[in-house]
């Protein structure tokens, strides 16, 4: 998976490339609080299956899009 710090990271790392079509992205997200990232994956309207697993403060996140 790809190692996410902030927001721009998200953005740049997870957001962007569903936006342009992959269908599936891996992260290990190195913050506490990953919902407000989470939040804007809504926009994209996609149907999405997430996994997610929680490691101390970290968040290792697998996305498919369906």
């Amino acid at each position: 998976g790809i190692a996410v710090f902030d927001e721009n990271d998200f953005k740049q790392k997870v957001y962007t490339p569903l936006s342009q079509g992959a269908a599936e992205v891996e992260s290990f997200i190195m913050l506490s609080d990953i919902q407000p990232m989470l939040n804007t994956l809504k926009k994209l309207n996609l149907s999405m299956q997430l996994n997610y697993f929680i490691v101390n403060d970290c968040t290792l996140l697998a996305i498919n899009v369906q």
